[in-house]
């Protein structure tokens, strides 16, 4: 089977899903934030500590997390990739890139 980068991005956004729900029982997820500069985030996990997640097929853009980040004071963001696997680091904040398959099996920790 072929996929397309609209069907893998379909994929990704499933996966994120999973993810929650093994994470907590009863799942809390919201699903695409943006600010006014259209800075944006795909998912943000978790009620009390929001955890963002970003779904990036291709090349990586860290504008939209750093953005949250720095909105929400949060110090940990997560890129779902293909297959990249990286840590960006800025000013005390860690973006964490996972590929997804590493992703579902590591999101308990997150």
């Amino acid at each position: 089977m072929i996929f397309t980068k609209i069907k893998l991005k379909s994929l990704f956004q499933v996966l994120g899903l999973y993810s929650s729900r093994r994470k907590q029982r009863k799942p809390s997820a919201e699903f695409f934030w943006r600010d006014p500069y259209k800075n944006e985030v795909d998912i943000i996990l978790g009620a009390n500590t929001p955890i963002p997640l970003e779904i990036k097929y291709g090349k990586l853009n860290y504008s939209g997390m750093r953005a949250f980040m720095k909105k929400f004071k949060i110090d940990d963001g997560y890129i779902i990739s293909y297959q990249k696997e990286d840590e960006h680091q800025l000013n005390g904040k860690i973006i964490h890139v996972i590929p997804a398959f590493r992703f579902v099996v590591r999101c308990p920790e997150i």
